[in-house]
């Protein structure tokens, strides 16, 4: 991988260990949230300095990147400090956005924790902070030196939430990869420690590194790895502006499957080929999104999207099984027309 070492091991304390002194950093600091913290950091095996955040999408903020950066300096940490980041998508993309920005950049590595993270949030040096109007929206491009993935931490994870993170992988089937799509739909739901879920992980993190070593700065075909996020970040921006959550990955389940919708609508799917979609989601049996927010609730949320152009929103969406189209601009009365309307 051109900017991020992809580590895959059975001991991450080990390589943890190992990797930190064949760098010869002058320190190492790990972030966790107050989840990880119980659950996963005592797989370190080792008493590093640790920073603690609150768990959850509503800390992702400025003003907690700020009482991390206070902590590091509290630590007195150098440009020479390694921040690792360990825990799901909150975590890496706070770390990575503090580490971007302290002391104009310090090396960091990502160690996901979750499933979302581990096929997608910590691989690609995307980082940021949510505003309270949107998702993401302040943030920059900063990759990790390195990427330790070990699926043992699935099993701190409730069920649940690893089955909600299956909407990333299937993201990337639909969009991206057939062949991952026919693995997905014959080995529905695999557990933790299957053989079957290590390949699955392994391909769809291949998928999203190939498409970042092609375009690391997202101007171009990583785009296709918005599909469900312009519907889905609106979404997500909408129930917490509610004073409400949701997981990211139920969010992105409720976007892709808007956005399958309007693929149809612009004549661009097939409404066999979304259909087949629609039903390999179902499969997976995942909860229903709770909220159905009317489109004009919704709309303002649609309008900060950073793919946006002037009065356009931007959308990444599927032609077929395993491809996509990107920068489909999209006026907003075209969307409120097919808004909730059925495929057929």
């Amino acid at each position: 991988m051109s900017f991020s070492e992809l580590l895959m091991t059975d001991s991450v304390a080990t390589l943890l260990q190992n990797y930190c002194h064949d760098h010869a950093y002058s320190e190492v600091v790990v972030l966790c949230d107050s989840n990880t913290q119980v659950h996963c950091f005592p797989h370190l095996q080792k008493a590093y300095k640790h920073i603690v955040m609150p768990a959850g999408e509503q800390y992702k903020t400025l003003r907690e990147a700020e009482k991390i950066m206070d902590q590091l300096m509290a630590l007195q940490c150098s440009k020479q400090t390694l921040l690792v980041n360990l825990g799901g998508g909150v975590v890496t993309d706070m770390g990575g956005f503090v580490s971007s920005i302290y002391k104009r950049g310090i090396p960091f590595i990502n160690v996901p924790t979750t499933l979302m993270g581990m096929v997608d949030a910590a691989i690609g040096g995307k980082t940021g902070v949510d505003h309270a109007f949107a998702k993401n929206i302040i943030g920059s491009i900063y990759h990790p030196k390195a990427v330790i993935l070990d699926l043992k931490f699935l099993n701190t994870m409730p069920a649940v939430d690893t089955l909600l993170s299956f909407a990333e992988i299937f993201k990337i089937a639909i969009i991206a990869d057939a062949q991952l799509w026919q693995t997905l739909v014959q080995n529905p739901w695999p557990s933790p420690n299957s053989e079957a879920l290590k390949a699955i992980v392994k391909s769809a993190v291949q998928n999203k590194i190939h498409l970042v070593e092609q375009d690391p700065y997202d101007a171009s075909v990583r785009q296709l790895l918005n599909f469900g996020h312009t519907y889905g970040h609106a979404y997500e921006s909408y129930v917490l502006n509610q004073g409400s959550s949701t997981s990211h990955a139920d969010a992105v389940l409720w976007g892709m499957r808007q956005e399958i919708a309007l693929a149809v609508h612009l004549g661009i799917l097939d409404k066999d080929k979304a259909l087949t979609m629609l039903n390999g989601l179902n499969q997976f049996d995942f909860p229903s999104s709770q909220w159905q927010p009317d489109f004009n609730a919704l709309l303002p949320f649609l309008m900060a999207d950073k793919k946006n152009s002037q009065h356009t929103i931007g959308f990444s969406l599927p032609i077929d099984l395993g491809q996509g189209q990107i920068q489909i601009q999209v006026n907003v009365q075209q969307l409120k027309n097919c808004y909730s309307l059925p495929i057929i």
